[in-house]
């Protein structure tokens, strides 16, 4: 594994995921391990128990 753009990998019970560019940092890499959330103030008392 290198650790580069594009590549892909096991991890287990996880599942496969590939390494992508981070549009938030010029030089940055990133893996996105599942949807992301928005919290609010509608939900942010069930997200901390």
């Amino acid at each position: 594994m290198q650790g580069v753009e594009g590549e892909t990998f096991d991890a287990g019970r996880m599942g496969a995921y590939t390494i992508e560019k981070d549009p938030t940092r010029d030089n940055g890499l990133r893996i996105v391990m599942g949807p992301f959330t928005v919290y609010n103030k509608d939900n942010v008392e069930a997200a901390s128990k």
